[in-house]
């Protein structure tokens, strides 16, 4: 769902630590790209029209920003690039489910619930205690 929902909005980056939902997308003439320490960068490998934007920030962010863009080893327009791309997939998706939300029904979501089985989660997906 997350990855229809970027290419159908098109989006240029997915940001996630699931990349196990990713897998095979290597073949989709997509880059993986380490972000921020344990993130994931997924990016269309495909050519995009470029804009300038100016903005003034304090100092202190500006500082941070080059710290943490240096860190990762990437520019600082890549960082903000992919900041504006995650929360604008943040947004998108909200939107997203609260017009799928619309079309919901209580009745059909317990039938569905009903055939979860009643079983221990895998160990990659247990909650850390």
């Amino acid at each position: 769902m997350v990855l229809e929902l970027a290419v159908k909005a098109g989006c240029q980056s997915i940001i996630t630590y699931n990349t196990r939902d990713f897998a095979g997308v290597e073949q989709c003439r997509a880059i993986w790209g380490k972000f921020a320490g344990a993130f994931r960068v997924f990016t269309l490998d495909r050519k995009v029209a470029m804009s300038i934007v100016q903005v003034q920030i304090p100092d202190s962010l500006q500082k941070s920003l080059h710290d943490l863009a240096s860190r990762d080893g990437i520019s600082i327009d890549q960082f903000i690039s992919s900041a504006i791309a995650e929360k604008l997939s943040s947004l998108m998706t909200e939107n997203y489910l609260k017009e799928r939300a619309k079309r919901s029904s209580r009745l059909k979501y317990e039938a569905i619930l009903a055939k979860v089985p009643d079983v221990e989660p895998e160990p990659y997906d247990r909650l850390l205690t």
